[in-house]
């Protein structure tokens, strides 16, 4: 798999996704969705934090520090992070080799455990999350935003 690509591909969809949150009031934004599923801002921190989990404490062997509240409250500042973040992350991937894919990395679980996986591993894990938490944010905000649907004319 390009991963460079895939997370490219990803980001401009994620920068869509996050014009149309624009326009919402801070109280959609912020407001659970239904049956209890998660907020829109909820659902975007996840999205950024298991990336930044991965790129920084697995690939980058740093020390993992969550974003402070204060960094996630609006989608302005949300977008100011996904943004920076976004260029850390896609220079890590356009600088790896060949030979950093199976380097083996230690893999923190949201759970709490963790077990060393390759480098490849990390990425694959965050290419699926990434589509699946793209899927729920279209979701979230078609039910804060309907789209109009075709009718018969």
């Amino acid at each position: 798999m390009d991963y460079a690509e895939e997370f490219e591909l990803q980001g401009h969809a994620m920068d869509e996704l996050l014009l149309e949150a624009f326009a919402l009031p801070q109280a959609a934004f912020t407001a659970p969705g239904p049956d209890g599923t998660p907020a829109l801002r909820e659902l975007l921190v996840e999205w950024l934090e298991t990336q930044r989990r991965a790129v920084q404490g697995s690939i980058l062997g740093y020390q993992y520090h969550p974003l402070p509240p204060t960094a996630t409250t609006s989608v302005a500042e949300l977008a100011r992070a996904f943004g920076g973040f976004r260029l850390t992350f896609m220079e890590t991937i356009e600088a790896a080799v060949d030979s950093d894919m199976e380097r083996r990395v230690p893999w923190a679980s949201p759970d709490g455990t963790t077990k060393d996986v390759t480098v490849s591993q990390v990425l694959a894990q965050l290419a699926e999350h990434g589509e699946r938490m793209l899927t729920l944010v279209e979701t979230r905000l078609e039910q804060l935003v309907p789209r109009p649907t075709d009718t018969p004319t």
